[in-house]
C-alpha cells in the first residue's frame, strides 16, 4: 500500500474537472443530436447543459468514492497479506516445534496410535524395537497382540472405560514381545477428538520400565529372603529416624520381642529388658545415637510369662541417605538356644572329663591290680626256670613254663598299650627329649626283633639309605616304641620273605629330618582294610585278629606318639599278597660336632647275665601283696639278706 501524499487531493479535483468537461461535451453532443431531430428552443439547450454539468459532478463524486474504496481495499489487502505472512511464520514455527517434539518423543518414548477399538494405525521405531514386531506386522493388528495375560480383565475394563469417557489414563502394563519375553511399560493414553467432538483416535505414549520393575522385584525378593533368613537365624533389626525418633522394626524383631512394636520409638524395647541389664542397654543406645559403635553386648529379655531370653545386641549410627542423614541401626539376635547348648556342652564336657578321669583312675587301678599278680606270675616262672627238674616230665613242664612266660609277657604288653593310649587321650603323655646315639638305638631294635624274625624263618635287615647323624635329640623310649611296633607288625604279618628297615636323613643346618621306611613281603591290605588303619582297637578283619592276635592299638599309639614327637606315621603302599610299606618321619636337632655315619654298628651278642650280688644286712620289704612278698623275700634271702616284711609303708 502506497503511503499518503499531498498530491492526492489535487488528483481528486482534477478528476472532477475532467469529469465535468467530459460530461458537458457529452451534453452538447446530445443537444445537437436532439436539435437535429427535434427543434427546441435555446432555453432547452441551456437546461441540458446544466443537467450535464450536474451529472458530471455526480459522476466525479462517484469516481472519487471509487478511488477511496480502492485505496481502502488496497490497505485492507496489505494488512491481510501482512497478517497472513505473520500467521504463516507462526504456523511454520509451530510445525517445526511440533516436528522436534515428535522426534524427541519418538526417540525417547514408545508411541502408537489406534482407533477406538484398539486397532493399531501407527507405531514408531521404539514400539517396534521393544515388541520385536516390524511396523508392517503391527499396522492393522489389535493391541491384544501384545497381551501377556498378566493383568486381570478388570484392569482393561477400567482402562477402556476411562479413555472412551474422554479422560486420559495412566498405568503400568506388562506386555509380551514377539519372542515371548515380557516387558513392562508406563503407559499414558489420551483420546483424540475430531471437529465434531467424537473420539476417533487413541494416542499412547509409553516408557520402558522393565529394568525398574526387575530391580523392584529383586528388591522385594531380597527383602523376603532377608525376612526369612532373620526368622531362621533368630535375628531381628531396627532403624531409628532421627527426625522423629520413630523406629522401623523387622518381622523377626517382633518375633523375638513377642509383641508388635511397629512405628514405636526405641524406648519401647526397654521395659522388656531384664531389670539388671536395663542400664547397660540404655548406655548402649545413647552411645550409638552419639555416633560411636559399641562392641556387641549380650543381654537378657524378661518375657511376661517369666521366661528369660538371651540376646546379642549390635548397634551403631550409619549414613544411608543421599543427604547424608544418619540413622541408628540395630541388630538383635536371639541366642537363647545357643546359650542352652553351650550350657549343655559345658555339662557334657564336665561329664566327659569326669568319665575320662574315672576311666584313667580305673585303668590305673586295674593296671595295679593286674600288674601285681602278673609280676608274681612272671617272677615265679623265672624261679621255676632256675630249678632244673630231673624227672621224666621235666621237658613238658619246661614247655608249660615257657608258655606261661610268653603269655605273661604278652599280657604285660597289652596293659602297657592300654595305659599309653589312656595317657595320650587324657593329654598326659610326656615327651622327654634326650641326646640319643641313633645307630646304637637302631642296633638295639634289631637285637630285640631278630629272635622273633629268626623263629619264623624271616630275614631282617636294618640299613641306611643316606648318611645319618650319629647323635640326635629326641625321646629314645618313644622312638624305640614306634620302631618296635612297626617292625613287630611286619614280622607278625609276614609268613615268608624279608622285613627291612631303611633309615635316611635330610640335613637342615643344625637340624635334620629322620625317616624310617619299614617294608615287608607279608599279606598286605586291601583299600577297605587300609581305611581302618590308625584307629584304636581296629584291625583288618576278625580273621586277621584270630590268626595273628593283637589288640589293634599298636598303629594308633604309634601315630599319636609320632605326632607328639613332631612327626608322622603313614602308609606309603600296601596291596594284598605283596606286603606293606610304612614310613615314620620326625624332625630333630643334630649334634654337628659328632658327625654323620653311613652304616649302623651292630652291638655284640648279649652275654649271660652276671650272678646276683650277695647282700648282707637287714632289708625291710614294704609290700601289700602276699604273693609278691613271698617272691621278693625269696629273691632277697637267696642273695644273702635278712628280710623283714611290712604290709605297707607306714
Amino acid at each position: 500500500m502506497e503511503p499518503p501524499t499531498r498530491s492526492r487531493p489535487r488528483r481528486f479535483w482534477v478528476a472532477i474537472l475532467l469529469s465535468t468537461l467530459i460530461l458537458g461535451g457529452i451534453g452538447k453532443l446530445l443537444a445537437t443530436a436532439i436539435n437535429v431531430s427535434v427543434q427546441v428552443g435555446h432555453g432547452h439547450m441551456v437546461a441540458i447543459g446544466v443537467g450535464g454539468a450536474l451529472l458530471a459532478i455526480l459522476v466525479a463524486i462517484g469516481a472519487a468514492g471509487i478511488v477511496a474504496t480502492q485505496r481502502r481495499a488496497r490497505a485492507a489487502t496489505d494488512r491481510l497479506a501482512t497478517g497472513l505472512s505473520t500467521a504463516n511464520t507462526v504456523l511454520e514455527s509451530a510445525l517445526a516445534e511440533a516436528s522436534a517434539l515428535r522426534l524427541t518423543i519418538d526417540a525417547l518414548s514408545i508411541v502408537s496410535v489406534t482407533d477406538r477399538s484398539g486397532r493399531i494405525l501407527d507405531a514408531n521405531e521404539q514400539f517396534c524395537a521393544i515388541s520385536g514386531y516390524s511396523r508392517e506386522e503391527l499396522i492393522g493388528q489389535n493391541h491384544r497382540l501384545l497381551n501377556s495375560g498378566h493383568h486381570p480383565r478388570s484392569f482393561w475394563v477400567e482402562m477402556w472405560r476411562t479413555v472412551l469417557a474422554g479422560s486420559a489414563w495412566q498405568g503400568e502394563v506388562c506386555n509380551r514381545a514377539k519372542d515371548g519375553s515380557l516387558y513392562w511399560v508406563h503407559s499414558s493414553i489420551a483420546p483424540c477428538r475430531d471437529h465434531d467432538g467424537v473420539i476417533r483416535r487413541l494416542l499412547s505414549v509409553r516408557t520402558d520400565i522393565t529394568a525398574r520393575k526387575n530391580a523392584m522385584e529383586r528388591l522385594l525378593l531380597s527383602e523376603a529372603q532377608l525376612q526369612q533368613a532373620q526368622l531362621v537365624a533368630r535375628t531381628g533389626s531396627w532403624s531409628q529416624d532421627p527426625s522423629n525418633g520413630q523406629c522401623e522394626w523387622s518381622q523377626a524383631m517382633a518375633t523375638i520381642l513377642e509383641f508388635e512394636p511397629a512405628g514405636s520409638p526405641i524406648t519401647t524395647l526397654l521395659p522388656v529388658v531384664h531389670h539388671e541389664d536395663r542400664a547397660a542397654v540404655e548406655r548402649l543406645l545413647q552411645q550409638s545415637s552419639a555416633g560411636t559403635t559399641p562392641a556387641p553386648q549380650t543381654h537378657r529379655l524378661q518375657m511376661p510369662d517369666g521366661r528369660v531370653k538371651h540376646v546379642l545386641v549390635r548397634c551403631g549410627r550409619h549414613s544411608i541417605t543421599a543427604n547424608a542423614q544418619h540413622r541408628t541401626i540395630g541388630i538383635v539376635q536371639d541366642i537363647t538356644e545357643q546359650r542352652e547348648l553351650e550350657l549343655e556342652l559345658m555339662r557334657a564336657r564336665q561329664m566327659a572329663e569326669a568319665a575320662n578321669q574315672a576311666k584313667s583312675d580305673f585303668l590305673a587301678n586295674m593296671s595295679h591290680e593286674i600288674r601285681t599278680p602278673l609280676t608274681a606270675i612272671l617272677g615265679y616262672v623265672d624261679l621255676l626256670e632256675e630249678v632244673a627238674p630231673t624227672d621224666a616230665g621235666a621237658s613238658e613242664r619246661a614247655k608249660m613254663i615257657t608258655a606261661i612266660h610268653a603269655a605273661g609277657d604278652h599280657l604285660s604288653t597289652v596293659i602297657d598299650d592300654i595305659l599309653d593310649l589312656s595317657k595320650i587321650e587324657a593329654g598326659r603323655l610326656s615327651i622327654e627329649p634326650l641326646r640319643v646315639d641313633l645307630p646304637t638305638l637302631l642296633a638295639e631294635v634289631e637285637t630285640l626283633l631278630r629272635p622273633r624274625a629268626k623263629a619264623k624263618g624271616l630275614g631282617l635287615t636294618i640299613s641306611t639309605a643316606t648318611s645319618i647323624p650319629q647323635w640326635i635329640r629326641t625321646d629314645p623310649t618313644r622312638v624305640r616304641q614306634i620302631l618296635l611296633n612297626l617292625l613287630g607288625n611286619a614280622v607278625k604279618f609276614t609268613e615268608q620273605g624279608t622285613v627291612a628297615l631303611r633309615v635316611g636323613a635330610q640335613r637342615h643346618a643344625d637340624a635334620a629330618t629322620i625317616s624310617f621306611d619299614v617294608t615287608d613281603t607279608g599279606i598286605g591290605m586291601s583299600e577297605a582294610q587300609v581305611a581302618q588303619l590308625f584307629r584304636p582297637f581296629m584291625q583288618a578283619n576278625m580273621t586277621t585278629t584270630r590268626r595273628f592276635g593283637g589288640t589293634g592299638l599298636g598303629l594308633a599309639i604309634s601315630a599319636r606318639l609320632a605326632t607328639a614327637l613332631g612327626g608322622r606315621v603313614e602308609l606309603v603302599h600296601s596291596a594284598p599278597g605283596t606286603g606293606s610299606h610304612f614310613r615314620f618321619t620326625f624332625d630333630t636337632t643334630s649334634d654337628a660336632s659328632s658327625g654323620w655315619v653311613d652304616r649302623i654298628t651292630r652291638t655284640p651278642t648279649a652275654q649271660p647275665l652276671a650272678p646276683l650280688p650277695q647282700l648282707q644286712g637287714r632289708v625291710l620289704l614294704a609290700e601289700d601283696g602276699p604273693d609278691n612278698q613271698r617272691l621278693i623275700s625269696h629273691i632277697l634271702r637267696k642273695a644273702g639278706a635278712t628280710v623283714e616284711v611290712a604290709g605297707n609303708g607306714r
